[in-house]
């Protein structure tokens, strides 16, 4: 890896989570899709419904986790609520994570010994 490549790397946002607000938006909507772009997964929050669905659906990939929260911004009780709606999907991601990562962990145990318990037999055929 050398010079951009780098550089690129030293700023991955994978497993994080990015909030933008105005993401559907031309500036926010840069935004979001950089930071889609570095790995993290982005929440939208903006005012109309139809402009969140064409956001989405300029970002959503297989390799993009992006959703959208409508909200008004200018509205602080609105935008309140919707913080503690994105705090709850964060808490929620970090919950399956820590599922699947134990998951992964017990998997690679099970095969660690089933590799070892293979391996034995391998010796003994004639």
């Amino acid at each position: 890896m050398t010079g951009a490549h780098e550089l690129a790397a030293s700023f991955r946002l994978d497993g994080r989570v990015a909030v933008v607000i105005g993401g559907t938006g031309a500036l926010g909507g840069g935004m979001a899709a950089a930071l889609a772009d570095a790995g993290a997964s982005v929440v939208i929050v903006g005012r109309d419904p139809e402009r969140g669905a064409e956001a989405l659906e300029r970002l959503s990939d297989d390799a993009r986790e992006v959703r959208f929260e409508p909200c008004d911004a200018a509205d602080r009780s609105a935008l309140s609520l919707s913080r503690e709606k994105c705090l709850e999907q964060i808490e929620m991601l970090q919950r399956q994570k820590a599922e699947i990562e134990e998951g992964l962990s017990e998997l690679h145990r099970i095969y660690a010994q089933l590799s070892g318990k293979l391996g034995e037999g391998d010796g003994q055929r004639g």
